[in-house]
């Protein structure tokens, strides 16, 4: 709360009382920016392994990339499942919201 008080200040606003807000029911994948980011993904991951990139290496490249927090962590959890042995279908199953 204190950084987004500090945002605005610099911003010329001078702020009364901010309130937090529940984040919103709507499930991420249809949210703009993040079915833009999964579009992106599957475009670089196309190009990365149709170039001989490792499908670890490729999400390694991708991951670096992410903006979306919750979509890093998700790739990144991903990736970690493949090292273990999972299929990358099997590991995306994990992340319906968006994949």
């Amino acid at each position: 709360m204190e950084e987004a008080r500090h945002i605005l200040r610099e911003r010329g606003l001078h702020v009364k009382s901010l309130k937090g807000v529940k984040k919103t029911a709507i499930p991420l994948f249809f949210r703009k920016s993040a079915r833009n980011e999964v579009t992106t993904i599957s475009r670089q991951l196309a190009t990365l392994l149709g170039s001989g990139t490792t499908l670890s290496d490729a999400l390694t490249v991708i991951i670096r990339q992410i903006i979306d927090p919750s979509l890093n962590s998700a790739l990144m959890e991903v990736q970690e499942s493949i090292r273990r042995g999972v299929s990358f279908g099997t590991a995306l199953e994990e992340y319906p919201q968006y994949f």
